[in-house]
């Protein structure tokens, strides 16, 4: 999924263009096709003029995440081990009874949550996390 910061909404998929805007991520494509950076006023490849609107840059949050996924993904399967080796070493059964009943059914009405309301969950905080950073900023 792709958020578009120029009209603030979120395509499926990978697309090369906002579905909704028509711009495009990052890049700006001339009539032909070719690739160039955001800010060419020609075409390096056919020198064509008319090229298409990039969205602008990414908010920070989003090109936050994209540094720290990698890491993110390194800390999740740790705290995954170290839960698992907690686990087997627990003693009070009833103890841990009482924890993974409710998280199982925490995760299975998670799971059961239609799609859309995960895309409307993802907008919210998207949303509440830019009013944040501009608050911020100001």
């Amino acid at each position: 999924m792709r958020f578009c910061p120029y009209c603030h909404r979120w395509n499926p998929g990978e697309p090369i263009r906002c579905r909704y805007c028509g711009r495009t991520w990052g890049i700006r494509l001339c009539p032909a096709g070719h690739e160039n950076p955001t800010d060419s006023i020609h075409c390096g490849t056919c020198g064509r003029v008319n090229m298409t609107d990039s969205s602008g840059p990414m908010p920070v949050v989003f090109r936050l995440v994209a540094l720290v996924k990698p890491a993110l993904k390194v800390i999740l399967v740790a705290a995954v081990v170290l839960v698992v080796v907690g686990v087997l070493r627990e003693t009070n059964w009833v103890a841990l009874a009482s924890f993974i009943i409710p998280v199982t059914l925490l995760l299975l009405v998670l799971k059961s949550i239609s799609r859309s309301l995960h895309i409307d969950i993802l907008k919210s905080i998207t949303r509440l996390l830019s009013n944040l950073i501009r608050r911020h900023g100001s």
